[in-house]
């Protein structure tokens, strides 16, 4: 297939995941984003600059990154001052021990799925995706559970930022993000530098509270949330919403015409962190 015409059809933690497959709304109502799918994702290829070179379609649908795609991921995340890495530890290991370079490391060319996230967090705005400077995104070869990083520890250890398991898909990294949005760009958590939203702090704990019991088990989402998965806490309240808003802009909508109790995140997303942008 060309490019053209494939064009034209185309440390605190905290954890999150997904599902796909036809029955998504009904499964996530009750999960959120907690489980990683068991098969790649479909990417949703547009925006990304298709004048760094030929790729074939099955370059994207297995996940693997083209190299000179990959390098338009690794310029965009040098202008925003964030780091990619590579590593062949998942989340738990790199919680308990932190990350050695030497040990832990591998080129990012060779993690399944980076192009996804790519794609994903080309979508977010210069003026959010300033929360993540100075900041790691770390891809992991394993499967489990991503998890983003507050804290900061040790020379060779983690960075803040997040990490993400495979399978890679779009809504497990906007969630990721969702949470350095909320405890670094709103909450101001460790002192971080990129308190950019601190204005809507007060604003943010009275919507985002959770006052309904978190019971994993029923079916649907409780009255006033997106998912099952975001009345655990506000923190995946707030994540889950922002997932929600960016790459489910329609299903988001859609849910507002039954529950007008979701009016206050949707608008409180579009207004005080996208500054009235809608997806």
């Amino acid at each position: 297939m060309s490019l053209l015409a494939f064009v034209a059809q185309a440390v605190v933690i905290l954890t999150s995941g997904a599902l796909s497959g036809a029955s998504f709304l009904d499964q996530n109502s009750m999960q959120g984003f907690e489980n990683i799918p068991t098969t790649n994702v479909p990417i949703d290829i547009s925006g990304i600059d298709f004048a760094s070179g030929a790729f074939t379609a099955d370059d994207l649908k297995i996940g693997t990154p083209h190299e000179l795609f990959l390098t338009n991921f690794e310029s965009w995340a040098t202008k925003h001052e964030i780091t990619l890495v590579g590593t062949n530890k998942d989340a738990k290991y790199l919680a308990k021990w932190g990350f050695i370079p030497d040990k832990d490391g591998i080129d990012l060319k060779d993690v399944p799925g980076v192009l996804i996230a790519a794609n994903a967090l080309y979508k977010i705005p210069d003026s959010v995706i300033e929360v993540m400077k100075g900041k790691t995104i770390y891809f992991s070869t394993e499967h489990g559970r991503s998890k983003s990083i507050h804290s900061a520890w040790g020379p060779d250890s983690l960075n803040r930022g997040f990490i993400i398991e495979q399978n890679v898909w779009e809504a497990n990294v906007i969630h990721e993000l969702g949470h350095i949005v909320d405890v670094h760009g709103i909450q101001g958590a460790f002192d971080d530098k990129q308190n950019i939203f601190s204005n809507s702090k007060d604003e943010r704990d009275k919507i985002f509270q959770v006052l309904v019991k978190y019971e994993p088990n029923k079916s649907g989402a409780p009255l006033g949330h997106i998912s099952r998965y975001s009345s655990q806490n506000d923190l995946e309240n707030f994540a889950d919403h922002f997932a929600y808003y960016v790459i489910y802009p329609d299903k988001f909508q859609e849910r507002i015409k039954n529950d007008p109790l979701l009016v206050d995140e949707y608008e409180f997303l579009r207004d005080q962190i996208f500054d009235g942008k809608e997806f």
